[in-house]
């Protein structure tokens, strides 16, 4: 238990958050209770007269780790159990319930948005791991670069220290010169860029003779395109007229044609055979061929006509109608095109605005010239002019400066950086504590088993402080207990967490609970902040309404992890760490068993150092002392302190921790199974005045070379006698 109780006497102990190295310090004292055989007092509890500091060595191993919280409550019947989220209203994503739903605990009822939580959650990872990153760059000081940086920063210095008390050289100013010589022409050349962009801007002629041959370009596009629609509809009817064939007056006229051939043939004929003369007899043969001709050319124009449409004709006059097509098609395009080009020519002669960016990057260029060209001629005439006092002071200043700094990166890590270093990983790990805390309670789930009796809105709506999206009751009957938890645990404790709660009304008794709800909002009093957190408890047959109660509640368990011992736990430079053996001291450790003290029987005097055989054992009942035993951890030989007060032969080495019991520390960072870690046994010299009240007779562990094995009884005489065994053990539970 993470709980330290002490008497009215004494003065009290509150655990702050964990990772907090004087917490460590006080659950400490039960871990100094169990190794010393309950001869051990913590100083800042009690203060007796303390001899030389000496050390033993511990092997780090793995355990079961469980941290706990306490607090006091107040037992009530139960009350019906209100869910909601806390903070800014968030929007309601899915709502798995409904009135009269059995739940179990740990199911899922509502969940609302959380993708802006989630988002914080990254973010506050991002700034720890670089909070992390820089804490590790204290750590190690300046880098190699760094180093030369600020050397080679000393020796710039330096070299302008020694060419200000020189003077200007002949080489410097003719460079200077030269400097000033190409500032001059380029601000001439820029100026000359500007007036041609100032007359490109004023004078408008070239724009408007490009519209006008975009619209001469459009003209022409236009004729084009009417050419070329007229042609494809004469093709078109070429190609109608091949696929038609002939017409039926064609067909008469050639019939009539044919007629007309043979009626002529035969009239020639008849001239021919009653011709009276040689020469009219000729000139009627003559006649004859002439209308024989005729009725062939009829009969094959009659012919032909009767054969279409002829196949060649029509593919013929198909691929013109495809030509024509294409032609137009082009003529199309270049239309458009042309009306394109005069859209275009339209625009830039009506928007001067391409003009005007041309005109504003000139003076710009312009404007540079002018301040490099200025620039180079203070130059000039600082290289030409003697260094004044001021200037001598200047650079002797800057080489100071210089020094100073390489001195700082030459010194190695900085303390004061280390600390704020550490300070903002702290900071940046809780606020991702907090962050994780705020996702977590955007998922809403029941706490105990029971039965929803009210639920609240809909999917889509924003949440309400005051109206709780889901009211269950607690169906198996318990009580019901409301604790008030300090503000620096309360973002440990969560709902469905297992507590075990105490009373005074019945001693011998324990009662299981389960964390039901945690108030999200603080009550202040006398100074000190607390919230409210409410806790299913299954004793309805023995606790009663209005009953104090302790309870402790289980907020981190880790099995199978490695540790070591709170006392071995110490803080140097701000820094968590322990003292790791570098070498052998002292005997090898043996195996060993501890035994319990006798039941004590007098008054506040308990844990006085004892010696011989080992106390009889006691029963572990009504805090009484009990039977511990285990395998040894603990080296053979104490190891006394060097002159620094510090263990001898041990180096400190940095740790990360994790969980926090009343004796064990998780280490997640910086030690490995195996390795034997310093524990300091500050033996006082005179008897403690102080008992823990509500711990049993914790067993001492064996004599770890010469503790004897006394007991921690509840206000009573320590162990009767002690042990000698050669080697430490580790009492067992």
């Amino acid at each position: 238990m993470s709980e330290l109780s002490l008497n009215k006497n004494q003065q009290e102990v509150i655990l702050p958050k964990r990772r907090n190295t004087k917490r460590i310090i006080a659950i400490a004292i039960v871990g100094l209770l169990l190794v010393g055989g309950g001869a051990y007092a913590y100083e800042k509890v009690v203060t007796p007269k303390a001899t030389t500091a000496s050390f033993r060595t511990y092997t780090v191993q793995r355990g079961d780790v469980t941290e706990t919280i306490s607090a006091s409550g107040t037992v009530q019947a139960p009350q019906s159990i209100k869910l909601n989220v806390s903070g800014n209203s968030s929007k309601l994503t899915a709502l798995g319930v409904k009135v009269g739903d059995k739940v179990t605990a740990g199911q899922v009822l509502a969940q609302f948005d959380d993708a802006n939580a989630k988002a914080s959650v990254a973010q506050a990872q991002a700034n720890l791991e670089a909070a992390k990153a820089k804490l590790t760059s204290a750590g190690k000081g300046s880098t190699a670069e760094q180093i030369a940086a600020s050397q080679a920063s000393l020796s710039a210095s330096q070299a302008k220290l020694t060419q200000t008390e020189k003077g200007p050289t002949a080489e410097a100013i003719a460079i200077q010169q030269a400097t000033l010589e190409k500032a001059r022409l380029s601000l001439e050349a820029a100026k000359i860029s500007y007036d041609n962009q100032v007359n490109q801007f004023n004078n408008r002629t070239a724009a408007y003779q490009a519209v006008i041959t975009a619209q001469n370009s459009v003209k022409q596009a236009e004729i084009s395109l009417r050419s070329a629609q007229a042609g494809y509809t004469s093709a078109q009817a070429k190609l109608t007229t091949a696929q038609a064939g002939p017409s039926s007056a064609a067909l008469a006229a050639a019939q009539a044609a044919v007629q007309t051939a043979t009626d002529q043939l035969a009239s020639a004929v008849f001239n021919r055979d009653n011709a009276a003369t040689d020469a009219a007899k000729v000139a009627a043969e003559q006649a004859v061929s002439q209308a024989m001709q005729q009725i062939a050319n009829a009969n094959k124009t009659l012919t032909d006509l009767r054969s279409l449409p002829d196949p060649t004709q029509v593919a013929q006059a198909q691929a013109s109608v495809d030509q024509a097509q294409a032609q137009v098609d082009q003529a199309t395009l270049n239309l458009n095109n042309a009306k394109q080009s005069q859209d275009i020519a339209q625009r830039s002669y009506d928007d001067r605005s391409a003009a005007q960016s041309q005109l504003d990057t000139a003076k710009n260029q312009l404007d540079q010239a002018q301040v490099s060209y200025n620039l180079a001629q203070a130059n000039f005439k600082q290289s030409t002019a003697t260094p004044d006092e001021a200037t001598l002071q200047s650079a002797k200043a800057a080489v100071d400066q210089a020094k100073a700094q390489l001195g700082q990166t030459t010194a190695g890590p900085d303390q004061a950086t280390i600390l704020s270093a550490q300070a903002s990983v702290a900071q940046a790990q809780a606020t991702l504590d907090q962050q994780k805390i705020a996702l977590d309670a955007l998922t809403i789930k029941a706490p105990i088993d029971g039965m929803v009796t009210q639920v609240n809105g809909a999917v889509g709506e924003l949440s309400a402080a005051s109206t709780p999206v889901v009211v269950m009751s607690d169906t198996s009957g318990n009580m019901q207990i409301t604790a008030q938890v300090n503000q620096t645990d309360i973002g440990k404790v969560k709902a469905g967490e297992d507590a075990v709660i105490t009373t005074t009304a019945f001693a011998d008794k324990t009662f299981k609970g389960k964390v039901l709800t945690v108030s999200p909002e603080a009550t202040t009093a006398n100074g000190v902040t607390t919230y409210a957190v409410v806790l299913s408890v299954d004793a309805q047959d023995s606790l009663k309404s209005g009953m104090t109660t302790s309870v402790t509640i289980t907020v981190g368990s880790h099995t199978n992890v490695l540790y070591v011992p709170t006392t071995a736990l110490k803080e140097v430079g701000g820094r968590d760490g322990v003292y790791v053996e570098t070498s052998t001291a002292g005997g090898t450790a043996e195996q060993g068993t501890s035994t319990g003290g006798n039941k004590g029987n007098g008054a506040n005097a308990g844990n006085a150092a004892g010696s011989g055989t080992n106390g009889t054992n006691g029963a572990a009942r009504n805090n009484q002392g009990g039977t511990r035993t285990g395998t040894g951890n603990f080296g053979g030989t104490t190891v006394a302190a060097g002159a620094n007060g510090q263990p001898q032969n041990a180096a400190f080495k940095t740790v990360t921790i994790g969980l926090l019991s009343a004796d064990r520390v998780e280490i997640t960072e910086g030690l490995k199974e195996g390795d034997k870690v310093m524990i300091q046994l500050d033996l006082p010299a005179t008897t403690a005045t102080g008992s823990r009240s509500g711990v049993g007779g914790l067993g001492g562990f064996g004599g770890g070379g010469n503790f004897g094995g006394g007991g921690n009884n509840r206000n009573s005489t320590g162990g009767n006698s002690g042990g000698t065994s050669g080697g430490g053990a580790q009492g067992g539970k």
